[in-house]
């Protein structure tokens, strides 16, 4: 018995990552790695703020 029948792995991410072309890949891909690396650095970025 399978875990999923075949009309549900045919709407599954790993399904339509498979089907979508190189660039949207690499779009994706670039996006992603942006954001996490944003997210990951937000600890680190500090500033100085002051009231005259």
């Amino acid at each position: 018995m399978p875990i999923i029948n075949e009309k549900e792995a045919q709407n599954s991410a790993i399904i339509f990552m498979y089907q979508t072309n190189v660039f949207s890949q690499i779009i994706y891909g670039t996006t992603l790695i942006a954001v996490i690396t944003i997210l990951t650095a937000l600890p680190f970025i500090y500033t100085t703020i002051s009231v005259n």
